[in-house]
């Protein structure tokens, strides 16, 4: 399997977990460089903001490649807020979005 395959493989299986254990609002995969997988995930939710990524990665069990999670809550992120490198405007240009929740 090449390294894109692989990569595209486990984007696919670790989004549709987040989508039916944690149910978020939005993820965006970004910095897309098929080594690490970084997924900005916006849910509303109560919980502090460095329980929210623990409890994400806990759900992926046996990973392919590195994942990185970050998770915000819609009122957390502006164009300019800071997700690991990138800002929510590059990663909003630059990301594509793999999910979206239909209200």
């Amino acid at each position: 399997m090449s390294t894109t395959d692989l990569y595209r493989k486990e984007v696919k299986r670790i989004a549709t977990i987040i989508k039916s254990e944690y149910e978020p609002d939005k993820i965006i995969l970004f910095g897309r460089n098929e080594v690490i997988i970084n997924m900005l995930i916006i849910k509303e939710t109560d919980m502090k903001s460095y329980e929210r990524g623990t409890v994400v990665s806990g759900l992926i069990s046996n990973r392919k490649l590195p994942f990185n999670p970050f998770v915000y809550t819609p009122n957390e992120i502006t164009l300019d807020t800071k997700v690991g490198s990138m800002t929510y405007k590059e990663i909003l240009e630059n990301g594509e979005e793999i999910y979206s929740k239909v209200d």
